[in-house]
C-alpha cells in the first residue's frame, strides 16, 4: 500500500496527524512501534567489530516508497464547437519515489548506532531502489525487517471498483441505488474482463482516480481552399474520448466492518456506426456520445459487492461494481 510510507515517516518524525482513535490506524502503528522496538532491543548482537567488511547490496522498494499524494479526477469534457481539444488530460502525476521516509525507519530501527558509527556504511537512494553498504550481519536484518513491512502491506484493507460489459440480464441488477450483490453475482460480474483497463484500488483514507478509454478520430470539419475555378476543402480532423473516469476515497470502520465511499464515475460511449453528412468537400462525421455520471458516498460492508451504477447504449451495456476487502 502506498500509504505505509508516509505512515512510518511520519510516525519516526513525531509529525503523525492521521486519527488515532481509529481502531485500524491504531493496529496498524502499534505493529510498526513493535516491529521497531524489537529490532533496537536486538541492534546490540548486530554490531560487528570496526573493522568487518562492509558489502554493497541493492534493494528494491519501490512497493514501500511510492508517494500518498491524493490523486485528482480528470473529468470527460466535450470541446466547444471548431475545436479539438476535448480535455482529455490524464491525471496530474505524482512524483515517482519518494523513500526518504523508508530510510529515516531503516536508520532508526536496523543497526541505528552503525550508521553513523561505521566507516563506509551507507544508504543511497536510486529512484525505487536504496543502494546499501553494511555487514552482511545487518543485511540479512535489514531483509527481515523489509519483509515484516511488506508482510503489514497485504493486510491493509482497499476498495476495488471495476467497469464491466453485461448482457441484458446481468444489467437488470442495476437498481435505482446501489444494491448488494449475492456472492454468486458477484463471483460471477467480477470474473468478467474490465473493460479495457478499467479497474482502480484505493486504499483507506486516500483519494485514487484513474481514467480508461480511448480518442477517437473523426473529420468535423474543412478547411476551404478556393482556387480559381473550384473550392477544395481540407478535412480538419478532432478527437473525441471514449471510456471511463473513476475517482474513490474509502472511510473504513473495522468496528462496524465497513467501508465509507465517497465515489464519483464517469463513461462516455460511442454510437456505433458514427453518422455522417455528405457535402461538397466531402463526408462530415457526426459522433454522438452517450454520457453516464454518477457522484455519491456509500456504505459497503467489508467482504461484499455492491453495484454502484450503468449504463447502455444500443447491445452494449456496463456495470460498475465496488468490492471492499479487509485481509487483516
Amino acid at each position: 500500500m502506498r500509504l505505509l510510507a508516509a505512515f512510518l515517516a511520519a510516525f519516526l518524525l513525531g509529525a503523525l496527524s492521521l486519527g488515532a482513535g481509529e481502531e485500524g490506524d491504531a493496529e496498524l502503528l502499534g505493529e510498526i512501534e513493535r516491529l521497531t522496538a524489537l529490532l533496537r532491543e536486538r541492534a546490540a548482537t548486530l554490531q560487528p567489530a570496526p573493522q568487518e567488511e562492509m558489502v554493497l547490496q541493492l534493494y528494491d522498494v519501490t512497493d514501500l516508497c511510492s508517494p500518498v499524494e491524493d490523486e485528482q479526477f480528470a473529468p470527460i469534457r466535450l470541446a466547444k464547437a471548431g475545436k479539438g481539444d476535448l480535455g482529455t488530460e490524464e491525471c496530474e502525476p505524482s512524483a515517482p519515489y519518494d523513500a526518504d521516509g523508508l530510510v529515516e525507519l531503516i536508520r532508526t530501527a536496523v543497526a541505528p548506532a552503525s550508521w553513523e558509527a561505521w566507516e563506509g556504511a551507507s544508504i543511497e537512494v536510486l529512484g525505487g531502489m536504496v543502494l546499501i553498504r553494511t555487514s552482511p550481519r545487518v543485511h540479512a536484518a535489514l531483509a527481515r525487517f523489509l519483509a515484516k513491512l511488506r508482510t503489514l502491506l497485504a493486510r491493509q484493507p482497499s476498495v476495488e471498483i471495476v467497469a464491466v460489459a453485461v448482457g441484458p440480464e446481468e444489467f437488470a441488477l442495476l437498481d435505482e441505488r446501489p444494491r448488494e450483490l449475492s456472492p454468486e453475482d458477484a463471483a460471477r460480474l467480477l470474473a468478467k474482463p474490465p473493460l479495457g483497463a478499467a479497474r482502480l484500488r484505493g486504499f483507506d483514507g486516500q483519494q485514487t482516480a484513474r481514467r480508461e478509454g480511448r480518442e477517437r478520430s473523426y473529420v468535423g470539419d474543412y478547411d476551404v481552399k478556393i482556387a480559381v475555378e473550384s473550392a477544395i476543402g481540407d478535412p480538419l480532423r478532432m478527437q473525441i474520448f471514449e471510456g471511463v473516469a473513476f475517482e474513490v476515497r474509502p472511510v473504513l470502520d473495522r468496528g462496524a466492518g465497513g467501508a465509507l465511499l465517497h465515489v464519483r464515475l464517469e463513461r462516455a460511449l460511442l454510437d456505433e456506426p458514427m453518422r455522417a453528412r455528405a457535402t461538397e468537400y466531402g463526408p462530415l462525421e457526426l459522433p454522438a456520445l452517450e454520457f453516464t455520471r454518477l457522484r455519491t458516498s456509500l456504505w459497503v460492508p467489508v467482504g461484499t459487492t455492491v453495484v454502484l451504477g450503468g449504463c447502455t447504449s444500443g447491445e452494449r451495456s456496463c456495470l460498475f461494481l465496488a468490492t471492499v476487502t479487509d485481509p487483516g
